[in-house]
């Protein structure tokens, strides 16, 4: 049973009691002993300390879930700050190899000899790290400023 259907059952058993000396207090039947009033008075007594006791625990997990629930809030917001932070660098990022896919260089209008060209003419430094796309463009490019120079 938990604490909020055990403060009704108590309330109930105080009601009775109350009803019941109220009943015998309308019929005359109230009995005058000091022993008995006193007996009926620790009864209700104790029953009011019971719902007193569940109140402040019922108050106590209340003031507790919600103090959970404040945290639970605050680190949901935390995440989605965090989440927000990431998807905008996710954006920016994006945009940025949009720019780089887009972006045109000078070294591409340039004229250079065809690759089975450079290969069969070029000198071997020319020629290493030939696997390398980039390095092979630069290397491409020295020969041609060589050529057109000399």
């Amino acid at each position: 049973m938990n604490a909020v259907q055990r403060i009704d059952a108590v309330s109930k058993e105080v009601q009775a009691l109350f009803t019941l000396q109220m009943d015998k207090k309308s019929n005359g039947t109230l009995e005058k002993s000091y022993t008995r009033s006193v007996t009926d008075r620790k009864n209700i007594q104790n029953r009011f300390n019971t719902i007193k006791v569940l109140h402040m625990n019922c108050y106590v997990s209340t003031r507790d879930s919600k103090q959970a629930t404040a945290e639970a809030k605050e680190n949901l917001k935390e995440k989605e700050v965090e989440l927000q932070d990431v998807m905008y660098e996710k954006t920016h990022i994006l945009e940025k190899c949009v720019q780089c896919r887009e972006f045109r260089s000078i070294y591409q209008d340039v004229e250079l000899i065809p690759l089975d060209e450079f290969q069969a003419k070029a000198g071997l430094e020319y020629l290493e790290d030939s696997n390398n796309p980039h390095q092979l463009m630069i290397n491409r490019l020295k020969y041609e400023f060589v050529i057109r120079t000399a």
